[in-house]
């Protein structure tokens, strides 16, 4: 059975921002390790409401596994600000 709750230790969660034309959004992403990427289930249009969200997450030091999306092999560019 798969834990729900995994400690954050040294991961550093981050804010990544996304721009296509006058949409902007915001995701909270964490680099688990090389093969495991997370990202936060909610995207924010928000900057703001973003930042509460990521100092609660950076809290608490641990996350709701339920709440995040598994990205596999995510690269090295899956933390970085995105824009088409």
């Amino acid at each position: 059975m798969e834990t729900k709750y995994w400690k954050l230790n040294d991961k550093e969660p981050i804010i990544r921002t996304y721009h296509s034309g006058p949409v902007k959004d915001y995701t909270i992403r964490i680099i688990w390790s090389d093969k495991l990427g997370l990202c936060f289930k909610t995207t924010f249009n928000n900057y703001n409401v973003a930042e509460k969200q990521y100092e609660y997450i950076k809290s608490k030091d641990y996350i709701d596994i339920d709440q995040w999306h598994k990205v596999y092999y995510p690269g090295k560019r899956f933390t970085e600000i995105y824009a088409d």
